[in-house]
């Protein structure tokens, strides 16, 4: 429980279960064709040579054989989760998941007493100074505060271009050597279900959304909510967005990374949040905090994309038997992913380390924060 694993984040050719398997045939048929060339009516031809192939041919084999296996042993680790998370929810009845999910969002619409045109978005107050975040630890903090604010609430900073931007030099993502193109950086902070009735309320941020954002892009009441708040603060299409949430707040920044804008979407960070459902979709620099003991990210019934622009990060939640919340609540919770974030920003893993180079570099200097309340 005190390491991470991380997967993704390599700029190298990323394989697939079909290119692995064809290298494993690859092998299963050099190893057969150096087989034949020890069968003994052969040795009766050129017989010293003969010998001399079967001296050197033994270690070649042990080779082969090993990358054979090991090719076998990839497939397994990474691809077979997919089996395994999905027999992990037949055995809770929750392997039709996100059927249900897009059958239930469906129907909300109908029985939603408040419709996303009655959707609210104001700002509790005046703009405050901020300095940029340089951490992942840093944004899970500002996200944490968002959290638990006692209402819904959806943080954003703007980073002005005339405060003096920088970036990595080889951050080709957004950035030329140096600098960022012109136009404003922002920060949206995304919290997670804060309301579980069955029914709609005023809080967009409830179980109906999660329902609707689990369903695809454009549907849930939380990501029009988020919207609206990024077109108050004055976002335009010059400017470039950093998204960041949890659990259902990362469902709804996903949504958003994997269509088209009016502005740029430069980069994502998700903790605890299913979003698997959109690995064809997601083209930005992405970070993916899971713990293996939280449900919630599983809900999806498939890993992560294994790409060179999306990291998944990974380890298992420490949990207290004297807390009172069920061990899967405490594996969920922010302040967990906290810790899993700080060991996140330590860890020398080269993929990661380089999408997170992109992602706390995004934005630097002074800002100016304005926290927006949301409603129905």
């Amino acid at each position: 429980m005190g390491d991470v694993t991380a997967f993704g984040g390599e700029p190298q050719i990323i394989a697939t279960l079909l290119e692995i398997e064809r290298v494993q045939a690859c092998l299963g048929s050099a190893y057969s064709l150096l087989q034949q060339q020890l069968e003994l009516p052969d040795f009766f031809q050129l017989p010293l040579k003969r010998i001399g192939l079967a001296l050197e041919i033994g270690p070649v084999l042990e080779r082969l054989e090993f990358l054979h296996q090991a090719c076998a042993v990839a497939a397994q680790q990474y691809f077979d989760g997919e089996v395994q998370t999905a027999s992990t929810f037949e055995s809770l009845d929750f392997a039709a998941i996100p059927a249900i999910a897009g059958v239930l969002a469906a129907t909300s619409g109908q029985w939603a007493p408040y419709r996303d045109s009655q959707i609210k978005v104001e700002p509790t107050g005046l703009a405050t100074p901020v300095q940029s975040a340089t951490s992942l630890a840093a944004l899970l903090t500002r996200l944490e505060r968002t959290a638990s604010a006692g209402e819904p609430m959806v943080r954003i900073e703007k980073y002005s271009s005339a405060f003096g931007a920088r970036g990595p030099g080889t951050a080709g993502n957004w950035s030329s050597p140096g600098n960022y193109p012109a136009g404003d950086r922002y920060i949206v902070y995304i919290p997670g279900t804060q309301a579980w009735l069955p029914i709609a309320g005023k809080n967009p941020l409830d179980l109906t959304s999660n329902l609707q954002a689990m369903a695809g892009p454009s549907k849930a009441s939380s990501e029009a909510a988020v919207q609206r708040a990024i077109v108050n603060a004055g976002v335009t299409k010059r400017d470039r967005v950093l998204l960041v949430g949890h659990s259902q707040g990362g469902m709804v920044a996903a949504n958003l990374a994997s269509q088209p804008q009016n502005y740029k979407v430069a980069g994502l960070v998700t903790i605890g949040s299913p979003i698997s459902q959109l690995n064809q979709d997601i083209r930005v620099p992405t970070i993916s905090l899971q713990h293996t003991n939280d449900l919630v990210p599983k809900l999806d019934l498939a890993q992560n994309a294994l790409g060179k622009d999306w990291v998944t990060v990974e380890r298992e939640a420490p949990v207290s038997s004297s807390n009172s919340k069920p061990a899967v609540l405490q594996a969920h919770e922010l302040s967990t992913y906290r810790g899993t974030a700080l060991l996140a920003d330590q860890s020398t893993d080269a993929g990661l380390a380089r999408i997170r180079a992109l992602i706390t570099d995004f934005a630097s200097g002074q800002g100016q924060a304005t926290n927006y309340r949301i409603s129905r």
